[in-house]
């Protein structure tokens, strides 16, 4: 959540103004404005909104960078924790379903391994949220999050272990979200026929995506949320920044108004299988209620044969030639796919009715 709409239309609310000097109540008049702003859009949307992240990357922001030509980088954290309180107490009660997440912590290479967790810290001793703990028991947000960009993933879990020893070195049992994380890969060039072997770029991201999430999942029990930045490659310059699991067409310079999703990454599928691993191909199902003549189910790999696949595979050697299906029917470049223990069949429909089908 930042404020870049209010920025535009006045430019005293220039994000840099974040770090103004406070007056005795430690707010200033960016911190207000920006609270007020929170609240109207919560007020507006109600429980429509799943969470509200206070801010990105406050201990690395690229634009209070900019802004101040590279004489700032980092909000103050005394600021930043009066704003996290007054959005917990003005926003909170109306929202209780509304999860309030603070940090959005930039791991930054440039800086420093740890500088990103001394911001917290600092954070954590502001006199703001000292004040809010000694009077509720709790702290002001609901989640803790991070983006660990440019680790390998055994560093991305010691990342996260040192910011899980850190909240429990001030008693916050708030779960720790992971709001980004991701891997560049530059796609191949395009074919006309739209079939392309990975590039090493691909496969590395691929691979990366696999090992995080399952590290993730199997050995950090506090981390509640898991964010893969980023679905699509969008533009940078006059090229791709290549962060996606896809790209859209004609994306380079706008937004891809056509949102055909070509080439997917490797990525993309390994995202999907960990996402809804039920849904892979390969995924046991269950007997369908019209198996029969037209539709035969094998309970010895719980796939099921049915249609053109059928008819081929009893027409030209069944069980003996072409072995038990290994999959359901999914789709490849637009066309049906199904594999064999022995076999991969690719159904063309142009062929349909004739002797080739």
């Amino acid at each position: 959540m930042g404020s870049g709409i209010l920025a535009d239309l006045d430019q005293t609310y220039r994000f840099r103004h974040i770090n103004d000097r406070p007056g005795a109540d430690g707010r200033n008049r960016y911190s207000r404005a920006f609270v007020q702003r929170v609240k109207e859009i919560v007020d507006r949307y109600g429980d429509r909104l799943g969470a509200i992240e206070i801010l990105n990357e406050p201990n690395a922001n690229q634009i209070l960078h900019w802004e101040t030509l590279g004489q700032e980088k980092a909000v103050d954290p005394e600021i930043y924790g009066r704003i996290a309180v007054d959005l917990y107490e003005t926003v909170k009660p109306a929202h209780p379903s509304v999860q309030f997440v603070a940090g959005s912590l930039l791991h930054d290479r440039e800086s420093g391994q740890t500088d990103h967790l001394d911001w917290l810290r600092a954070v954590y001793e502001s006199e703001a949220v000292r004040d809010y703990v000694q009077r509720t028991g709790r702290h002001p947000w609901d989640g803790v999050s991070i983006h660990p960009y440019n680790l390998p993933p055994e560093e991305t879990l010691a990342d996260l272990r040192r910011l899980r020893a850190l909240q429990t070195e001030f008693g916050d049992t708030s779960g720790v979200w992971v709001t980004e994380i991701g891997y560049p890969a530059a796609p191949p060039e395009w074919s006309v026929s739209g079939i392309m072997d990975p590039t090493q770029q691909e496969i590395q991201q691929a691979e990366f995506l696999r090992e995080v999430y399952t590290k993730l999942r199997d050995e950090t029990p506090f981390v509640d949320r898991v964010f893969w930045f980023k679905y699509e490659d969008f533009g940078d310059g006059h090229d791709y920044a290549n962060w996606g699991l896809v790209r859209l067409r004609d994306s380079a310079f706008r937004y891809g108004r056509e949102a055909t999703p070509w080439p997917r990454k490797p990525a993309y599928m390994v995202y999907q299988s960990l996402a809804r691993p039920e849904m892979l191909p390969t995924a046991p199902v269950p007997p369908p209620p019209n198996a029969g003549p037209d539709v035969w189910y094998f309970p010895e790999t719980g796939h099921t044969l049915r249609g053109p696949f059928l008819r081929y595979w009893l027409e030209h050697g069944g069980l003996a030639l072409f072995g038990y299906p290994k999959t359901e029917v999914f789709f490849v470049a637009g066309r049906a796919v199904q594999y064999f223990e022995r076999a991969r069949f690719e159904y063309w429909p142009e062929f349909r009715g004739t002797p080739y089908e």
